[in-house]
């Protein structure tokens, strides 16, 4: 089986779904569109929509961070907790047979493990859950989410079993058939990337991380050996081109610029970006695309490359899912 993920969260910091204004300007740009327009049946309406542009016809946003990545032993396999969990896990039968899930943190904020709370196999008598993070307080991370005044449902109540799997910084093991290699970040309280290998295929996580100015110019710079040559990078790109990463630092995220410039010099052939913004409306995040695909063409001018890197540009939504 080829490696694959599926994004059931891509929002930063705060689930922000779209509203009713959002909604009704999409319906009047798209009927207005239509105004020329004949429709025989409604599949040659699902072609006129299927044409349109994705900020037009879907939305970017919605849930916070959850990453589902699908191995050749179909192990239920997590990056990130935020409320994106709690739709994969809306997905299942209502009975499913028990298995064990696998959930990698990249930190405990609260955005990348809020969907622990509403994530149905927790509740069921059988599941095992294992949490793999590099940070030692996770387990009373969890326990404090599950309790009161914050929860109505103590963690001592919950029907399925938790393990915690508490690696030390710079830890590289194993799930299944998955390679795992990990590597810390700048981001308050720290975060870690995590690296997942298979069968010659990578895919990187890196959320959650500031990088310094020209950090990636740095030959030795440690992320460009993490990245190099893999097959999907998902970033961290909250901030769009015409907004700084810089005078948002305290917050410890990156922006499209960066992300697109790592990806060019470690030769990545995907760059998904996610963690979006949630101030930023679907038009906003949409125009950063052809920034971003104009920028890695002059970073192939520059560098001297035969072709250009990163091969494909996408930006994350919550459905999407993409095959290394």
């Amino acid at each position: 089986m080829p490696l694959k993920i599926s994004f059931w969260g891509c929002t930063g910091s705060i689930p922000s779904p779209i509203n009713t204004e959002q909604l009704r300007k999409k319906l009047t740009d798209t009927l207005w569109a239509t105004k020329d327009t004949k429709f025989s049946n409604k599949q040659s309406v699902c072609e006129f929509i299927n044409k349109l542009p994705f900020h037009q016809r879907g939305t970017y946003k919605g849930n916070t961070n959850c990453v589902q990545i699908h191995s050749a032993e179909d192990i239920p396999i997590f990056c990130d907790a935020g409320s994106g969990l709690r739709t994969y896990a809306d997905s299942l039968p209502e009975f499913p047979e028990p298995r064990t899930y696998h959930i990698f943190l990249t930190h405990l904020h609260w955005d990348h493990i809020q969907g622990l709370s509403f994530f149905k196999p927790a509740f069921q008598a059988g599941n095992k859950i294992i949490i793999h993070t590099l940070h030692h307080e996770a387990e009373d991370a969890v326990r404090r989410l599950f309790s009161v005044p914050y929860f109505p449902i103590d963690y001592d109540q919950l029907d399925a079993d938790f393990e915690f799997d508490i690696r030390k910084d710079g830890a590289s093991f194993e799930v299944g058939s998955l390679e795992i290699k990990t590597l810390k970040q700048d981001h308050p309280n720290h975060s870690w990337a995590f690296r997942f290998e298979t069968g010659g295929k990578a895919v990187v996580i890196s959320t959650d991380c500031q990088h310094a100015n020209n950090a990636a110019k740095d030959l030795n710079y440690p992320f460009l050996k993490f990245f190099n040559k893999s097959d999907l990078l998902v970033f961290d790109g909250q901030y769009a081109y015409n907004q700084s990463a810089k005078k948002n630092n305290i917050w410890g995220h990156s922006d499209i610029a960066t992300a697109v410039e790592l990806a060019a010099r470690a030769k990545v052939k995907q760059l998904i970006i996610t963690h979006h913004e949630p101030a930023n409306n679907d038009a906003t995040i949409h125009q950063s695309l052809a920034f971003a695909e104009k920028q890695a063409q002059e970073l192939a001018t520059e560098l001297n490359y035969q072709t250009t890197y990163p091969n494909n540009i996408i930006l994350a939504y919550d459905g999407l899912k993409i095959e290394a």
